[in-house]
């Protein structure tokens, strides 16, 4: 069993927790507001650090050669929908290069080894491996089990292992 773990520390650098690329996670806060048409706007804000400052509010940028990196969403629901991320993170955010995605997968870029789904959270992994614009649909249902999708979009640099 231990010689095992040590077979995988080779293998991965990461678990050695000395990888050459530092891990870079995003925390994107998703916020819901009704209008006064009774639409659901939604808005976003990003950063490097759980609770560091604000580096953008717009497409998010991943500078090249960034490793594969968590992405952790946090929705704030102010739009009295009761809105929730699906339970499967595989239908909680679908992705596609350059242009809107109009059904499921992560776009070659958005990959789900330790994914967590549901609730006000959502964690995936963002690979980072091609210079692209990736276009995200953010998947919700509301307390009518209505979908509800907000779509941003990732401006990866690539350079990613």
């Amino acid at each position: 069993m231990r010689q095992q773990g040590l077979d995988q520390q080779k293998l991965d650098p990461q678990v050695q927790g000395h990888s050459a690329k530092p891990v870079r996670p995003l925390f994107v806060g998703i916020y819901a507001e009704e209008d006064c048409k009774g639409e659901v706007q939604f808005s976003h804000d990003w950063r490097l650090k759980k609770n560091g400052s604000i580096k953008g509010n717009g497409a998010i940028e991943v500078p090249y050669g960034t490793p594969r990196s968590p992405i952790h969403f946090r929705l704030h629901d102010d739009s009295g929908r009761q809105l929730k991320f699906f339970q499967d993170a595989k239908e909680a955010i679908w992705a596609s290069v350059g242009q809107c995605p109009c059904a499921e997968g992560g776009g070659g870029q958005i990959e789900y080894p330790d994914s967590v789904a549901g609730g006000n959270s959502l964690k995936v992994d963002n690979c980072n491996s091609a210079e692209c614009d990736l276009h995200y649909a953010l998947r919700f249902k509301d307390k009518d089990n209505n979908v509800v999708v907000y779509d941003p979009v990732i401006r990866n640099k690539g350079g990613g292992p």
